[in-house]
């Protein structure tokens, strides 16, 4: 109703329906981003008065509150099966482009942390659009128009770096302790709202960067090291170090995100696999246990009890694929290896050892045969950490 989506009309991943036009809840929304998000004229001092600053406030609120509707609005979509970010921004690519332009100036321009909410709701709700475009490649690879418009639009892979690890602003030092409800994911541990995590909107706008980036967005991704920096949220939070600029391992801040950011975050780590991401996530016990206990029957009793984006059977169905997607690599590319006895005369022409790649890294024949001769490695402390997280106790 909010996107003026009639309700007749069947939700169907192959049929992408026109929403958010004019007369719209949605189109009303967006209107107001583009009116509000404008940027001020300057004072003649250059100093702000009382009034002034109030008038910020408020207009700050306003673009917080809006971006959060858009979220909320964009994630209940998917969960009914909607399909294609025209469910929000209408068929027309003008205004597809200037209402991706509005969500991601406001992500830029409000820099945590000086306006923590409003960047985190900008970036979640483009994130939350974005996500609506997921198993719509066009036939033959490539992306879509929209996905493809984004991409120009999104914050920099170091810029997404450094909004992942600013603490939330729950977790500052001083901060009560956060709320648990019974889906055992915290009320206040960095959460935007009691369903938005305070760093969602980042992971998904990296996650959908590595998705439609390709290889060479990949190998920067993992040159940044984003494939440690995810793990690491996952297995409890960013310990800073003195000055709180660096993460320096696993600590006890809260992480910030809601399930449908943890979604986010093991498909953003499976994207990196490829590019030598596997180095730091598959062939350590660490990693490999921070991932496989999110597969341990606790946290999928609590998402089973979300009723939000990520959670209930679609929500447990779409983590634990993201979680098999990432322990099949090992598998699937042994498989691909020249000379297996899987691998298609094509295949295997195809993936010569020793080939290198524009960028000097590990090419699809170098990555196989990695995989072959680290398959034993690998499958021990699968079984190690397989036992330690997932066997129930005696």
């Amino acid at each position: 109703m909010l996107a003026g989506i009639p309700t007749q009309e069947p939700a169907s991943p192959n049929n992408p329906i026109s929403g958010g036009g004019d007369g719209t809840a949605v189109g009303a929304i967006f209107k107001v981003l583009s009116i509000q998000g404008a940027p001020g004229a300057p004072t003649a001092n250059g100093e702000e008065d009382a009034e002034t600053r109030n008038t910020t406030g408020s207009t700050r609120d306003l673009i917080t509150q809006a971006c959060l509707t858009l979220s909320t609005i964009s994630q209940g979509l998917a969960m009914q099966g909607r399909r294609g970010a025209s469910c929000m921004l209408t068929s027309s690519q003008p205004k597809q482009h200037a209402r991706l332009a509005a969500l991601a100036q406001q992500s830029l321009d409000s820099v945590p942390p000086l306006a923590p909410s409003r960047s985190a709701a900008a970036m979640l709700a483009l994130s939350s659009i974005l996500a609506l475009e997921h198993g719509l490649e066009p036939t033959g690879g490539g992306s879509s128009w929209a996905a493809e418009t984004a991409l120009s639009l999104l914050p920099s892979l170091m810029s997404l770096r450094g909004f992942l690890k600013l603490a939330p602003a729950h977790s500052q030092k001083g901060a009560s302790h956060p709320t648990v409800d019974q889906t055992g994911y915290g009320i206040n541990a960095g959460m935007l709202t009691s369903w938005h995590g305070g760093r969602d909107g980042c992971v998904g706008l990296l996650e959908a960067r590595l998705r439609w980036g390709g290889l060479s967005s990949i190998e920067q991704g993992c040159s940044a090291g984003f494939p440690l920096l995810l793990i690491t949220l996952l297995a409890g939070g960013l310990k800073g170090a003195e000055d709180g600029t660096e993460p320096g391992g696993l600590g006890d801040d809260v992480i910030g995100l809601s399930p449908i950011g943890v979604t986010w975050a093991v498909s953003a780590i499976s994207h990196t696999l490829s590019g030598g991401g596997y180095r730091d996530v598959l062939f350590r016990r660490e990693p490999m246990s921070t991932l496989l206990s999110l597969m341990n029957r606790v946290h999928l009793s609590h998402l089973h009890f979300w009723e939000g984006s990520g959670g209930g059977r679609d929500g447990l169905r779409a983590v634990v694929d993201r979680i098999v997607s990432v322990l099949e690599f090992p598998f699937m590319q042994a498989q691909t290896s020249p000379g297996s006895p899987s691998a298609s005369p094509a295949v295997s022409a195809a993936l010569v050892p020793g080939r290198s790649s524009p960028s000097g890294k590990v090419t699809n024949g170098e990555l196989a045969k990695a995989m072959t001769a680290n398959m034993h490695h690998y499958w021990q402390i699968l079984q190690e950490v397989f036992s330690c997280c997932l066997l129930p106790e005696p």
